[in-house]
């Protein structure tokens, strides 16, 4: 005997599967994107490492090379936001198949030469100062060691260690997994092995956290921070070490939501021993938690972090010159709104005066900014994250003395966090589509407009490609907001 189908429940199965086609598509999109516009232009086996080598060398420094670029960024966004779109219908499901995709993505990488930053060289220049030559290298430059040929390939031969002691620590792995090795090639594999670890795992820390801060939010909070064109390009791809740092701010954002305040201190703590960055999102925490009756797991969580920077940090102690060159970073005025305004100020004040007074400024009034946010989200643990990633987006756009693409994964990941609030998929749009037009201010109009790559005139375009894409979705925004509050259903 026959049995019949509803063809309502057929319809509703078929339904139910498109988004599972449409991701894949998207998936593959990327994926091939990722081949024909990264991989097979710096495939390592052609291009040995060398700070002479980029995506935009490979792809050609001219209007040909840029439409290239162009190209790809395109394609990439164009998968991830079909993927956003999908995702979202897809509620719980499917997040563990997404962090899956991310890993596959940034081992597709993996035998690629960094595309825009050398940063990754620098880590192998101050692991060997460290774990080669026994030396500190919170104070030692690669430059200290001019017969090792791989100090050269550092952009930075000249700076001691920027980052906090615990990625110091943390680097010996990537040097120990290659075997002490001088191949360049062998080393720089195994850095970006590292922070690819720390992509994913940021992956799966943030689709759990998501998930229980708001059910059903875990697979787009996955699709939202690793099919990221930004993260992929810039920390999988380049292998920044913020893949790092973000990760421990996700494990942090996981114990907050799952009301382990302590563990969550410790956490965005601990990512601030890697990488000082962090440090705002800890401050913001740690007023959160001071506002919410949480005085006991703040002072826990200062013993513990204190006692753990003392151990990582007194190997490497020689009073204030450990961190001086941490503490530099903050006097380079590139690719912002204050790098224009340095300008500006310095015939008038000088510019260390220039630098000086800006630079202060902007860290008080992020300071400002970060309690005022904190002060308003009152108990929720969802309006703190809304207020950091907000936080983020501000020092990045407006309140950073020096912009690079890779910055502004710090507010990804948490406007990735919340998914499904009002402002997160247009500011994580928003937020890319600037990042990833950086390079091709950087890299590429200089030769195509015959400009000198230090003048004004391509600050003010990097800077108006990070602006523009934001001020479109804030505008957006406001007005979405307005047309709800004019509509009398509403």
């Amino acid at each position: 005997m026959a049995v019949r189908t509803d063809p309502r429940q057929a319809g509703a199965h078929v339904r139910a599967r498109r988004p599972v086609f449409g991701l894949v598509a998207a998936g593959a999109l990327i994926e091939g994107a990722l081949v024909l516009g990264v991989l097979v232009p710096l495939r390592l086996d052609r291009h040995p490492p060398a700070l002479s080598t980029n995506l935009a060398v490979s792809l050609g420094v001219d209007a040909r090379g840029l439409a290239r670029y162009l190209a790809l960024i395109a394609a990439l966004l164009v998968g991830y936001v079909l993927a956003l779109r999908l995702a979202r219908q897809l509620g719980r499901t499917g997040a563990v198949a997404f962090v899956a995709a991310t890993a596959l993505f940034g081992v597709t990488l993996l035998p690629a030469h960094p595309g825009y930053s050398s940063d990754v060289f620098h880590y192998v220049a101050i692991a060997r100062v460290a774990f080669t030559y026994e030396a500190n290298p919170h104070v030692t430059p690669p430059q200290a060691f001019p017969d090792d040929p791989l100090m050269s390939l550092s952009g930075w031969w000249w700076l001691p260690s920027p980052y906090g002691p615990a990625w110091t620590w943390l680097s010996r792995l990537p040097h120990a997994a290659a075997g002490g090795s001088t191949d360049p090639t062998r080393l720089l594999i195994a850095f970006k092995a590292l922070t690819l670890l720390g992509v994913v795992g940021t992956c799966a820390a943030l689709a759990a956290a998501a998930e229980r801060l708001l059910a059903g939010s875990g697979a787009l909070a996955a699709v939202a921070f690793g099919w990221n064109p930004l993260v992929l390009l810039h920390l999988a791809g380049d292998g920044h070490n913020d893949a790092v740092m973000l990760g421990l701010l996700a494990l942090g954002l996981l114990a907050l939501a799952s009301g382990r305040r302590l563990l969550a201190l410790a956490g965005f703590g601990v990512a601030g021993l890697v990488k000082i960055a962090a440090l705002p999102a800890a401050g913001a925490l740690a007023l959160f938690l001071l506002l919410n009756r949480g005085l006991r797991a703040v002072i826990a969580a200062g013993v513990v972090l204190l006692l753990l920077a003392a151990v990582l940090t007194a190997p490497y102690w020689e009073g204030s010159a450990t961190f001086k060159a941490t503490f530099d970073e903050g006097r380079y005025f590139t690719n912002t709104p204050a790098a224009l305004a340095v300008e500006v100020l310095t015939p008038l004040l000088g510019e260390n005066a220039a630098i000086t007074l800006l630079g202060v400024g902007m860290r008080l009034a992020l300071l400002g900014v970060l309690v005022w946010l904190v002060r308003r989200a009152g108990a929720e643990p969802r309006r703190l994250i809304l207020a950091t990633a907000t936080g983020y987006t501000l020092a990045v756009s407006l309140l950073c003395a020096w912009y690079q693409p890779w910055y502004a994964s710090w507010a990804l990941l948490c406007w990735a966090a919340l998914p499904r609030s009002r402002a997160s998929v247009p500011l994580l749009l928003a937020l890319t589509t600037g990042a990833l037009l950086v390079p091709a201010s950087v890299n590429f109009l200089p030769a195509v407009l015959g400009w000198d790559l230090h003048s004004t005139g391509i600050e003010l375009l990097t800077v108006l490609s990070v602006h523009l894409p934001l001020g479109a979705a804030l505008v957006w925004l406001w007005g979405r907001r307005s047309a709800r509050e004019d509509d009398p259903v509403n």
